[in-house]
């Protein structure tokens, strides 16, 4: 079993969010030679965060290349710590949600958007415990 399979069978929430996060370092890059990317993925352990959904325009600075976010002013809904094998679980009511990681100090990461423009969009369905792994690629390159 792989670190994802492991971490689904914590899962304790009926309804909410769960997953693992990993950290991605180094090179992704295909090679010509065949050798294939050097890159690591480990787990990673920090705080998670759910807010209300929030688009960029609901923070004081959002980098939308580099995914991270500060000063974020949508209401705070949920949050915990992900274990050392990078699991995190929050159980949430029916609704839509912005998940964020800790990456450093008050630097917030979440590098995808809906085409809404909602800034890393979760809609949690009435009894569903919905699985959401995320890579943090900030010292990654692809």
């Amino acid at each position: 079993m792989d670190l994802i399979e492991n971490n689904r069978s914590l899962r304790t929430i009926h309804q909410g969010i769960f997953g693992t996060v990993t950290w991605w370092s180094g090179d992704f890059m295909p090679t010509i030679d065949g050798d294939g990317p050097s890159g690591t993925i480990n787990p990673y352990s920090d705080s998670v965060f759910v807010f209300e959904a929030f688009k960029s325009g609901d923070t004081a600075l959002y980098d939308g290349f580099g995914g991270s976010v500060w000063n974020v002013t949508a209401p705070l809904l949920g949050s915990t710590l992900s274990t050392s094998t990078g699991f995190y679980q929050i159980p949430l009511s029916p609704g839509e949600y912005s998940v964020f990681f800790r990456v450093s100090g008050d630097t917030l990461y979440g590098g995808s958007g809906a085409g809404d423009g909602t800034i890393m969009k979760v809609t949690i369905p009435e009894g569903t415990a919905v699985e959401f792994d995320y890579g943090i690629t900030l010292e990654a390159t692809f």
